[in-house]
This record gives C-alpha cells, structure tokens and sequence, in this order.
C-alpha cells in the first residue's frame, strides 16, 4: 500500500522503529510524510484535517504499565476520534509471521458498515499482497436470546435451539464467503483468488474472538472498523477496542465508518500495489517468493485492463 500523506507520531519516550518501519514499508518518504514528535492526541484530528492525511502512524502505548496508562486511554480515544485510518503499532509485532487479520461485521439494515467492510478488506488485502502476507478475514458472532431460548423455563427444546444456531451460523458462513470472494468486480476477484484468504466465523464477543485468533495466528496487524460517529453502528467501540489492541500481540489498524476524508477504496487500494514487484528491496528470494513475484506480475496486468 503506497499511502500518499502520511502523519507519523513520535514519542520521545518511546520505542519508535517499528512504527518508523512500517511508515517506510507502506510508502513513506521525505515527499509525503510528516513528522511530528511528542503532538497531543487532542491535536490529531484537527492536523489531519488540515494537511489531509491519509493515514496516522504511531506507537502504541503498553497497558500493563501504570505510568503510561493515561497515554494508553488517550490512544483508545484517538481510535474513536481520527478521521482517516490509523496505525497503532507494537514493537513485538514485528517479529509476528502470520500474516494480516480483517475483522468484518454483518451489514444487517446498516449500508454503511457494508461500505466500511469494503474499505477494511481494501486495506487488508493490499497490504497482505504489498508485504508478502497471508491474509485472514474474521467474523465474531452470537445469537441474539440463545440464552433464554437455552433455560429451563422455555418449551423449546434444545434440539430446535441448535438447530436454529447452527442455521445462523451457516447464513454467515456464506455471508462472509460471498462478501470476500464473489466480488463483481474482476479485478478484485483476481487479487482475491491470488491471495486465498482464510475465512474464520467464530460465535463469540468480537472483543475476546479477534485477539484470541490474532495470538494464535501471530499476525503481524489487524485491520478493524470503528463507529466514528455517536449513533453509527461500529464494529469497535468501547470495551472492544481495549481488549482487541490490549491482549493482542499485534499492531492494529483502525479504519473510521464515516471518514470526513477520502479513504482509498477496496479496488484502488490495490491498483499500486501490484505495479512493481521488483522494487521493493527484496533482494534475496527464494525460488517460490520469485515464482510469487512473477505472478503477482500477471496479477497486475490482468488488474490494469480490467474495469474498475
């Protein structure tokens, strides 16, 4: 992913490589990167409006350690506040290999966490294609009234109870099925098919459900919503993206429902990524990460005569 305005958040008291590392491997330079060392939380959102940034990069603050807990609540704050997409990111995600994890929600009556799923997978996937990543989707769920329908005082019987929960759960097995993968688009169903990613549809609270699959993946980042406005139905608020960012191993990318800026879609995300598979350093290959360049090659000549 080449990000075209980049705000990159120094902390002087912190460790900042890994956050300097990531800025770098998704485009950063002297020509579209600011840098900006120890900026209040608070003045984020008005920098960013002002330079129209497209993507905030920072480290992300420890949880466990008393004397940065203010600075850990203020990046829980700064998650719901960014206008564009921002980048907490955690030094020991580094050496993390799984790959990259997109947390997706049901639509249900809401169009816009449809259009919020698009820009996450977006995101996702050319990032997993840009760094050689294997891509994960994710999608937490439960059935609403379970519980009661389960006690004692009900007539249904727990056959009829399964039977409903297992229905529900097919019906997002093939929600989130088609959603990744029968796009109609075909440009985005050749980046799709190059990519074959992992669905993983697990009843439970998001907020304990993507941590708990990101440890044990090893993912390197997870690609999450979040309800940017009082009232929009997000998939992290509250309590969840504590317990996403607090018990994961990874960094974490923060996409806002409603951006006040342009965020790059599902199709354009992709269109730079696969221009020049040489040119990203890599120098030693092996034979199968060659044969993978090739044809992330014939990837992009097939994306760039397709119509988006």
């Amino acid at each position: 992913m080449r990000f075209s305005n980049i705000l990159l958040m120094i902390d002087s008291n912190a460790c900042n490589q890994a956050a300097w590392q990531r800025a770098l491997a998704l485009g950063g330079s002297e020509s579209n990167m600011r840098v900006v060392t120890d900026l209040p939380d608070s003045d984020v959102p008005r920098l960013v409006r002002r330079y129209k940034h497209d993507l905030v990069i920072k480290s992300a603050k420890a949880s466990d350690e008393s004397q940065s807990r203010s600075s850990w609540r203020s990046d829980i704050d700064l998650m719901r506040s960014c206008p564009c997409p921002l980048m907490l990111v955690k030094p020991q995600s580094q050496s993390q290999t799984g790959g990259v994890l997109a947390a997706l929600d049901l639509p249900s009556e809401d169009p816009r966490i449809a259009k919020l799923n698009e820009r996450i997978l977006g995101l996702a996937e050319s990032i997993a294609l840009a760094e050689f990543q294997q891509l994960h989707v994710v999608h937490a769920w439960h059935f609403i009234g379970e519980a009661m329908l389960r006690s004692r005082s009900n007539s249904a019987t727990i056959a009829q109870v399964d039977r409903m929960v297992g229905e529900q759960e097919l019906k997002r097995r093939d929600w989130l099925y088609n959603t990744v993968y029968r796009s109609s688009s075909d440009s985005r169903r050749l980046v799709t098919d190059y990519l074959s990613p992992e669905l993983h549809v697990i009843k439970g609270a998001a907020r304990s459900v993507v941590p708990d699959l990101a440890n044990k993946l090893g993912v390197q980042l997870i690609v999450v919503g979040t309800a940017a406005r009082k009232g929009v139905a997000g998939f992290v608020t509250g309590n969840t993206s504590e317990k996403i960012l607090s018990q994961s191993k990874s960094s974490v990318l923060v996409v806002p429902s409603e951006p006040t800026l342009k965020v790059v879609s599902r199709a354009s995300a992709i269109e730079e990524l696969v221009a020049s598979a040489e040119s990203s350093g890599r120098n030693v290959l092996s034979a199968d990460r060659r044969s993978s360049l090739r044809r992330r090659d014939r990837v992009s000549a097939q994306y760039h005569k397709a119509t988006i």
